[in-house]
């Protein structure tokens, strides 16, 4: 019979994984991590590198299968946006998204309202 512990653990890597998925699929399609916190990518990784190895030392399938290829997805990820930020990527991605929240775009509303009070 199987413990409720090893069902926790398969339903918490589960929804751990389909978390992960969205973000990192989405990311090596379109290779757009302007929106992504180097920070949060390295802490990450980081984190899902120890999780995976204490899941190693203990013996523990169910979390060095899901962790594991939760680290994986992640350095994935964390790979793409190093290789955008050194080649200068995130500044075009900005740039060809815009949500006319940039400063440009708000100095040409305030034009047009201006013309248009006239």
């Amino acid at each position: 019979m199987i413990a409720i512990a090893e069902i926790l653990s398969a339903v918490a890597s589960l929804l751990i994984l389909s978390s992960t998925f969205p973000q990192a699929f989405q990311t090596m399609k379109t290779r757009m991590t302007r929106d992504i916190s180097m920070k949060f990518l390295s802490i990450c990784v980081c984190g899902q590198i120890m999780w995976t190895t204490y899941a190693i030392v203990t013996h523990q399938p169910i979390f060095i299968i899901g962790e594991g290829v939760d680290m994986v997805l992640w350095a994935v990820v964390l790979t793409i946006k190093i290789f955008n930020v050194r080649k200068g990527k995130e500044e075009e991605e900005e740039e060809q998204q815009c949500d006319c929240q940039c400063h440009k775009c708000k100095e040409f509303v305030v034009k047009e309202v201006n013309e248009i009070r006239r």
